[in-house]
């Protein structure tokens, strides 16, 4: 769980979205963040 967190925590900064936002995002769509242009993707499993 703490892993969890910390990964969340590190794409919330990252990226500059809400946490909770990443978490929903993961839950639906098994991705941390949708895909954007330029944007570096960080798969669910790192």
């Amino acid at each position: 769980m703490d892993q969890a967190f910390r990964l969340l925590a590190e794409a919330s900064r990252r990226t500059n979205r809400k946490l909770r936002d990443l978490a929903e995002n993961l839950e639906l769509t098994g991705e941390l963040w949708p895909a954007r242009p330029g944007v570096e993707q960080v798969p669910a499993d790192a």
